[in-house]
């Protein structure tokens, strides 16, 4: 109980509701300043308000390569084995699959393209997407795991199930950030 803060009344709420505008504010003129130093041709310092922007490119970089082993991994079994398959499904499946992988490296290219740029309304596209992405992850582990795949095809989807859960959160928070900010 002592860890957490505790508010005894209404000011002290108040209190810190006050600072954490102010600290808007106060990041809000520094973006003003730093956009007059810009016109004057005076250097641009890094902005130090967007610490979420170093965590989303690096989960963004991890979930381009992730994607880009998908696809090509996809795009070997349906090149190689295309008259192996014993139905049609079989092969519509993978082909749906090697589809929603191109399409999630489209919108981490456009998740990257957001943050560099400091457009939040390109990081909407990953999130929705992210959103979508993850239950059919999951659904295909869960396959995985009662047809005894093999052990890397499991650690390899569970491993992209946690990027892509860690990702939605920081990507949320920087979108808000960025809003809010800019």
């Amino acid at each position: 109980r002592a860890l957490l803060p505790t508010f005894r009344s209404v000011s002290n709420i108040a209190t810190f509701w006050k600072v954490r505008v102010s600290q808007v504010q106060t990041y809000k003129r520094g973006i003003r300043q730093i956009n007059r130093d810009s016109d004057v041709g005076m250097p641009t310092p890094e902005p130090r308000f967007y610490p979420a922007k170093k965590a989303v490119s690096a989960l963004a970089l991890l979930q381009l390569m992730l994607a880009t082993v998908h696809y090509v991994e996809n795009s070997l079994v349906l090149h190689r084995n295309y008259d192996d398959f014993y139905h049609a499904e079989s092969r519509l499946v993978v082909a749906v699959v090697w589809a929603f992988t191109l399409c999630w490296i489209l919108v981490t290219l456009t998740l990257l393209f957001g943050t560099i740029t400091n457009r939040p309304p390109l990081l909407l596209p990953h999130i929705i997407f992210s959103v979508i992405w993850l239950p059919f992850k999951l659904i295909v582990l869960i396959i995985l795991f009662i047809s005894s795949a093999r052990i890397s095809s499991l650690l390899f989807t569970s491993f992209t199930i946690v990027i892509i859960a860690m990702s939605i959160p920081c990507e949320w928070h920087c979108y808000n950030v960025m809003h809010l900010l800019l």
